[in-house]
């Protein structure tokens, strides 16, 4: 009896002590007044592990609204030495770290913390400096999970990977013997932390001139030739930097032959040479456009007259900072915009001063009544989003000195031709902040998801057959030996590991060539069928795709190039009896596939398994308008006409002598008034100067008197005076800019935890799914969504003409909440079309030795990968 009373007495008492360890937890995250003491880590620490939603824990942390950030700075700031490690770091990172908040709809509050903890200051020397003691003393789940933290923070930063301390941490864990080689092959993927061969130039010489290909730079390692050229793929910004898009020499760029390889791993010297290309693929032909642009691509004149976070389309909706930009008309003949293809949605534009670039993406792209966007008397106007923080900076900046100057010019715009002063026109015009906005691209928007995975892939899937071209033996691990054939074949079953073609040919009415291709499919990990037009290439896929679904459990992936031959695909599937499918994108043009379209079961089927992800995706979208709120309340300050009760302020500030041309001096107590008994005070002077009138006369004789040191300002015409009203601006809201800034960045952190929520939304779609079809663009888009499904099979139709980093990025790697991909089939004929490029130079035929467009089919073929081919035609008989 004794026992069970100590027993529920040191139950109550460690009840009472959670309870308090709780409260204390939650005190210190959400009251910024309190006071962190040492003698409170252990609670803090207790009081994480006492969650038992590690995902509300993250909420908890990573709100704006609390002090999550700092109490964990504060926590690790009680580092005193190496056995912290499994006191103080392990615990924070494994409650922060787990499978639940792996999953897409955790996913951004996750970064997050894990950045908060990276930031910590002093965290990443302690590591490198104590890493071998702390591997020694510490146990094997505090050395797991610090290693796990380092590589997702170093897949999330730059500023991990470019760290020294990173670098050093896993230069030890490579030589450790102590440490899973696998978690430190990783890092020093992601880190290229290898050796670099000793690269030589060589006195090779091109007989062809103006190319891309200079061999006295391409055997020199990247890095340093401007601010976007860097060792490491991952570090490169998608968009072009200003230095980049000003750089007069070549860019390195890795050869087909490898003879200029810079990194030793073969895994990562494939990702690096299919980034760089197929990126300059896209860059190439943008800086051809801007330094050479056709006439009907430049417009003049454009000054960014507004901003918003409100979306045109829904004012109850919420999108990024975008700025409104707006060019003079036109100067041929009339455009039709519903049919123009100028300023494409997701189109690259470039704003040049005549000195330097800043490049922007097209978001609105609206045809509305006329009087209104493209349609404006006044030139079309369009909005844009800035990529990089001081184009960002600049355009804010911009929208404040226009601000008054567009409403001035607006005003005369409207008034009677001929009542227009034309010189105060010209004025007011070259008061505006302008450039020359030039379209540079239409067609950035479908290499940026490609490039994009590239950039997050740690290792290539498959790469025995992909990267070292060696043949795996044995048939995919996922099929049993014994596979059945539909019933349309009669049911035949047939053995894998001793396939017959005679003996499939004879039960069924594949001929020779479908039998032979048939069984490599089925027995090879990475199969290649080649067939010419008419030979039925779908509809072999779809019969491979169908035996496979029979005769396992795995999903199966259909990328193809076009639309057109996805929904061939699919509708092949569904005549064979397949309706768990999803096709991922809305451009089909088939009756049958729309309803199977993602989006459309989506917003069909709602579960209350999501019914979590529905709850978070209100609250983060009432957070999302909490942001959005106060950057237009932030913006519309900027906006605000200056006036005296301000001005006054800041002209004291600045040069408190011109402060006399305003004030009014009252004598013995009477005022000034004018017409209709109107009080006459310095608001009314400074409103008067500044719509541009004259001085009034009775000021003016007071002025006269005024000392030559004093600028009289009264003088200065109207174009004169918005400048210097600017300027005055500027002064007052100086701290403004960097309010939006830090407001920007919470709204953008919130839009993509909205945008993996609705990842793990779709992700339930997925699930039900036995066939996923995409084109290669929507495979990359979708990664991430794609990961979570763990489609193991992937067959790739039109393989031919599909370029290497389209086939790459839609494969899957193994990851702690997905599978690696185990089986890829690729169907196509390489002696037709190649891929399109945009660059002549990267293309074999170029003779320069880069060799882009010729795809993973052709590669491997050449390379001496067995292939099968169709050879009777079905199609076109004669």
């Amino acid at each position: 009896m004794s026992r069970r009373n100590n027993a529920q007495a040191n139950s109550r008492k460690n009840g009472g002590q959670h309870a308090w360890q709780r409260r204390l937890f939650t005190k210190l995250v959400m009251d910024q007044k309190a006071i962190f003491r040492p003698s409170d880590t252990s609670a803090f620490l207790q009081g994480m592990n006492l969650f038992d939603s590690k995902p509300e824990l993250l909420l908890m942390l990573t709100d704006n609204r609390n002090s999550g950030e700092r109490r964990l700075r504060e926590c690790l700031s009680m580092i005193t030495g190496p056995e912290s490690c499994d006191s103080i770091v392990a615990p924070i990172l494994s409650n922060i770290m787990t499978d639940e908040t792996s999953r897409p709809l955790h996913k951004a509050r996750r970064k997050m913390a894990v950045i908060m903890v990276y930031n910590s200051p002093g965290l990443m020397q302690f590591l490198a400096d104590d890493w071998a003691t702390c591997i020694d003393g510490s146990a094997d789940e505090t050395v797991l999970v610090i290693c796990e933290f380092l590589i997702e923070a170093s897949l999330s930063l730059v500023e991990a990977r470019c760290s020294k301390d990173v670098r050093t941490i896993a230069k030890r864990m490579k030589t450790s013997t102590q440490i899973d080689t696998q978690l430190s092959h990783k890092l020093c993927a992601i880190l290229q932390v290898v050796d670099t061969p000793d690269l030589k130039i060589t006195q090779k010489t091109m007989a062809v001139e103006n190319t891309a290909v200079c061999w006295g730079v391409d055997l020199e390692p990247p890095g340093g030739r401007h601010d976007n050229d860097h060792p490491n793929f991952r570090d490169i910004s998608l968009v072009p930097t200003r230095n980049e898009l000003e750089y007069k020499g070549r860019s390195w760029l890795p050869l087909a032959s490898g003879e200029n390889r810079c990194v030793q791993d073969l895994d990562q010297c494939l990702l690096d040479r299919n980034f760089r290309l197929l990126r300059e693929d896209a860059v190439g032909a943008m800086r051809q456009n801007i330094t050479d642009p056709r006439p009907s691509k430049v417009w003049r004149n454009a000054r960014i007259i507004g901003a918003s976070c409100k979306d045109v389309r829904n004012p109850r909706g919420t999108a990024p900072l975008h700025f409104f930009v707006q060019v003079d008309p036109y100067q041929g003949k009339s455009m039709n915009w519903q049919r123009q293809s100028s300023f494409p949605h997701d189109g690259l534009v470039s704003f040049y001063d005549g000195v330097q670039h800043r490049m922007a993406t097209i978001y609105v792209r609206k045809l509305d009544q006329p009087g209104e966007w493209l349609l404006h008397p006044g030139g079309p106007i369009l909005g844009v989003i800035f990529h990089h923080e001081k184009d960002i900076m600049t355009a804010i900046s911009d929208v404040s000195e226009n601000k008054d100057i567009n409403e001035r010019f607006q005003e005369i715009f409207h008034y009677p031709k001929d009542s227009q002063d034309m010189e105060e026109i010209t004025q007011l015009k070259s008061c505006f902040k302008t450039y020359s906005l030039i379209e540079v691209s239409d067609s950035f928007f479908s290499y940026r998801p490609v490039l994009e995975s590239l950039q997050t892939m740690i290792s290539v899937p498959l790469s025995q057959e992909i990267v070292h071209l060696e043949r795996f033996p044995q048939r995919p691990n996922y099929l049993p030996r014994t596979v059945k054939l539909p019933s349309d074949f009669n049911g035949i079953e047939v053995d894998l590991d001793d396939w017959s073609n005679q003996s499939v040919m004879q039960s069924t009415t594949l001929d020779e060539s479908q039998s032979r291709a048939l069984g490599m499919a089925l027995t090879s990990r990475v199969a290649l069928i080649q067939g010419p037009p008419g030979t039925g290439k779908t509809f072999i896929g779809s019969l491979i795709a169908q035996i496979i679904r029979d005769n396992s459990d795995e999903s199966i992936l259909c990328v193809c190039y076009t639309n057109h031959a996805l929904d061939q695909f699919l509708e092949h599937m569904l005549k064979r009896g397949e309706n768990r499918l999803v096709r991922i994108g809305g451009r089909t043009k088939s009756e049958h596939l729309k309803k199977f379209e993602l989006k459309a079961l989506s917003m069909k089927e709602r579960s209350l398994s999501v019914s979590g992800a529905e709850k978070r995706m209100r609250s983060v979208a009432a957070q999302m308008h909490q942001c959005k709120d106060e950057i237009t309340e932030l913006l519309q300050t900027l906006q605000m006409p200056l006036e005296w009760v301000h001005a006054r302020d800041v002209i004291e500030a600045t040069d408190s002598n011109l402060v006399v041309n305003f004030k009014i001096t009252q004598f013995d107590g009477f005022s000034v008034v004018g017409r209709n008994n109107t009080n006459i005070d310095e608001q009314y002077l400074f409103s008067a100067w500044k719509r541009g009138e004259d001085c009034p006369e009775w000021f003016q004789e007071r002025l006269i008197w005024m000392d030559e040191e004093f600028e009289n300002l009264w003088l200065l015409r109207p174009a004169q005076r918005l400048e210097r009203l600017n300027e005055w601006k500027t002064f007052q809201f100086e701290e403004k800019p960097g309010m939006i800034h830090d407001a920007r960045r919470r709204y953008e952190e919130l839009s993509a935890e909205k945008v993996n929520i609705g990842l793990e939304i779709d992700s339930f779609i997925l699930r039900k799914a036995r066939i996923i079809g995409a084109t290669t663009t929507g495979a990359a888009k979708y990664k991430d969504l794609l990961s979570t499904k763990s489609a193991s099979v992937v067959i790739v139709e039109e393989a031919g003409e599909v370029l290497e980093p389209h086939v790459l990025t839609a494969l899957t790697e193994r990851r702690e909440n997905s599978e690696e991909t185990k089986h890829l089939i690729l169907i196509g004929d390489h002696l037709q079309l190649r891929p399109k490029l945009e660059s002549y130079s990267l293309t074999k035929v170029s003779g320069n030795g880069f060799d882009f467009d010729v795809s993973l089919f052709e590669r491997l073929i050449f390379k001496g990968f067995d292939s099968a081919m169709l050879r009777v035609q079905h199609r076109m008989r004669p």
